[in-house]
């Protein structure tokens, strides 16, 4: 494979290197694009190293890199791994995406490489919001976001709306991040159970660490087990195709607001839920009445 920095050379990993990086205690991913590898990663649970995260120059800047990251932190983290920590070389674009990313550098190495390293949750749950979660909740929305709108949102969701799906991530009795599931309607159909993701957040000191995917994870598994057919979301689009999300165009649907057409994605939780239904989705009026519509 070829890399824009950090290259792999010969004489440094050997074949069985690759081999102890994929096997337990340790796990690889790779993203394929028309049958090409076209950016790969490694993470060892029993050291807690992310070994390699590259990413193909001709594919790069197309949120390959920020996928795979998210995945292996997610993985490590899952496994109790309590530290973190990863090499790159210095002045790279590597050294800034792990900046970016949230990762604290502790020194160098004796290769003259730079050591990055970040601490996971102790003891992380994806779990069922609580009556006493409701003060954090609102606050946590209130720190993630510009204004109170997704504060009050989420507030007026919980009243007025339902089924709904109201998820919080909980590390060690703290609110770290929040996702919220509420019915939406698809115009010409009353058959066809579909639900919004919206609002999700996560505490700003804790964003880009994986909590994010858990919750986005959690709640799509808790989607499936409550019979809904699919699930629309208004969102970045590099970020919630790593789910499965599409653009929703590609179903025929739209959303009721002026949005653009890459940012309005759909998933089926049922395979073919959508296909021949075009229309229109429509959410809670609480959106409109906030001022989130």
């Amino acid at each position: 494979m070829s890399v824009s920095d950090n290259r792999l050379e010969s004489t440094v990993i050997t074949e069985s290197d690759y081999a102890s990086a994929i096997e337990p205690p340790g796990r690889g991913w790779v993203i394929e694009v028309q049958g090409d590898i076209v950016a790969f990663a490694a993470g060892n649970a029993a050291n807690g190293n992310i070994w390699a995260l590259f990413v193909h120059p001709a594919h790069e800047r197309r949120g390959h890199g920020r996928r795979l990251h998210d995945t292996v932190v997610e993985w490590l983290s899952s496994q109790g791994t309590p530290r973190l920590w990863l090499t790159t070389q210095a002045g790279t674009p590597a050294e800034r995406f792990y900046r970016a990313a949230g990762w604290r550098l502790v020194g160098r190495q004796a290769n003259g490489e730079l050591r990055f390293e970040r601490r996971t949750p102790s003891i992380l749950r994806v779990r069922a919001e609580r009556a006493e979660d409701i003060p954090a909740i609102h606050a946590l929305n209130v720190a993630a976001f510009e204004t109170r709108v997704e504060a009050n949102l989420v507030d007026a969701l919980r009243e007025r709306a339902e089924p709904m799906i109201s998820l919080v991530a909980d590390e060690d009795g703290t609110i770290v991040g929040h996702i919220l599931f509420s019915p939406v309607g698809l115009s010409g159909d009353a058959e066809t159970r579909i639900v919004g993701l919206a609002p999700m957040s996560v505490l700003p000191a804790r964003q880009r660490q994986g909590l994010g995917s858990a919750l986005v994870r959690e709640g799509l598994e808790r989607c499936r087990e409550m019979g809904y057919d699919a699930v629309v979301v208004l969102g970045h689009p590099e970020y919630y195709p790593r789910f499965g999300f599409v653009p929703a165009s590609r179903f025929g649907i739209g959303c009721e607001y002026e949005v653009p057409d890459e940012a309005f994605m759909a998933l089926e939780l049922v395979p073919g839920a959508l296909k021949g239904r075009p229309g229109t989705i429509r959410y809670h009026p609480a959106f409109a009445d906030v001022g989130a519509g």
